[in-house]
């Protein structure tokens, strides 16, 4: 093997391990994960007096149809840097070639958007409510809580007596 090919198959190669590893180790699709991450951009509250949580929905599930999208990228990098290795060094215009390229890269990223995002919109796990089991499991406390008017009443009493 001479000195260029060895430098190509390196180049791929770095490129390549890139790629799966933040698909691997960083892209989790995972309920947990996803609310973790939620979590971080979302206020959450629960409402003692009803026992819900309340939520933005709509940022959940752009968190999960980001996350997707994200995937999705990581997998599109890993398979453009392996089929790198057997595509022909083209004798086109490269005018020709850069538009075919920018046109099937725009059509894979639309299409993508778009599957990911009726996906997202009718998955059952991903739209079910958030419960206080979701919440244990992410290791995610509410930012904040309702309570009962009473308990109110009871810290203010409280409060008054520590300052009297």
């Amino acid at each position: 093997m001479n000195t260029s090919i060895m430098i190509y198959v390196c180049s791929i190669s770095f490129q390549l391990s890139g790629a799966l590893l933040l698909l691997i180790f960083f892209v989790s699709a995972k309920r947990k994960k996803v609310l973790q991450r939620f979590a971080g951009t979302g206020i959450i509250v629960k409402d003692r007096n009803t026992n819900k949580i309340l939520y933005n929905e709509d940022s959940l599930r752009k968190c999960f149809r980001d996350t997707y999208i994200n995937k999705c990228a990581f997998i599109y990098i890993a398979l453009g840097y392996f089929l790198s290795v057997f595509g022909v060094n083209c004798r086109n215009s490269l005018f020709l070639v850069g538009t075919v390229i920018i046109l099937f890269a725009s059509l894979i990223m639309f299409l993508t958007v778009i599957i990911i995002s009726q996906i997202v919109a009718r998955s059952r796990s991903i739209n079910r409510e958030l419960s206080d089991d979701d919440l244990l499991g992410a290791d995610v406390a509410p930012d904040m809580e309702v309570i009962f008017t009473k308990d109110i009443d009871e810290i203010m009493r409280e409060n008054e007596k520590s300052n009297n």
